[in-house]
């Protein structure tokens, strides 16, 4: 039985990924290794920043400390969350109806909390969550695609694994949530088409599809 509904943020809330595949990759060019490709910057989409930068250091000679390329990225970044984002179609009455039905309902994202509180405030989405677990309670260990962020919001939402329904939109995320033992639903957006969802149970397009049909369906298979 499912009792707490989790949310990634980054393409699964809000629209930011559509800013991140304009830009990022040229930021990363210009900061980092003008030879960094689309398929390198691809296969790093849902991991934290610090994994990020741990990758660019071991593949691509990366020239900042960890301190610069956090205050570089932060500085680019910061404008898409303050101005530019909007949360994806029909996810607010979405949040209002899981909280109808009383389930706990968390962020689980590999974001700085400074950043998720940001589009908390923006649209006033605090009173939707219980929980928010971000890219600082990993406290050093490895983010998405390994399981740990999932299982910190396991203990902190007080919930086991298979008592928990993720919301994902990359593989990444997908494939965290399922090594942590979780259902999880892809959530199909403006730039992830083609990313692979083979391991989700089950994709949607739109958060109108999740009603009270939808849940049942997932509560009879779990």
């Amino acid at each position: 039985m499912i009792k707490t509904i989790i949310f990634d943020f980054d393409g699964t809330m809000i629209n930011s990924e559509k800013y991140f595949t304009q830009d990022e990759l040229i930021f990363y060019q210009k900061k980092i290794n003008k030879n960094i490709t689309k398929k390198e910057w691809e296969e790093n989409i849902g991991r934290s920043l610090e994994d990020t930068w741990k990758y660019y250091k071991s593949h691509k000679k990366m020239p900042l400390s960890k301190k610069e390329f956090f205050k570089n990225w932060n500085e680019w970044a910061k404008d898409i969350y303050l101005y530019k984002t909007k949360l994806l179609p029909n996810l607010l009455n979405t949040l209002k109806f899981l909280k109808k039905q009383n389930y706990k309902i968390a962020i689980c994202s590999s974001a700085q909390i400074k950043l998720i509180k940001i589009i908390l405030e923006r649209f006033d989405l605090n009173k939707y969550f219980d929980t928010i677990i971000s890219a600082e309670d990993l406290k050093g260990k490895p983010g998405k695609p390994k399981p740990h962020i999932y299982k910190i919001a396991s203990k902190k939402t007080k919930t086991l694994p298979n008592e928990c329904l993720v919301f994902e939109d990359s593989y990444n995320g997908i494939a965290s949530a399922k090594d942590a033992g979780m259902l999880c639903i892809g959530v199909r957006n403006e730039v992830n088409k083609n990313v692979d969802f083979s391991l989700a149970d089950k994709e949607i397009k739109n958060y109108k599809e999740v009603n009270q049909k939808f849940l049942k369906k997932i509560n009879h298979n779990s």
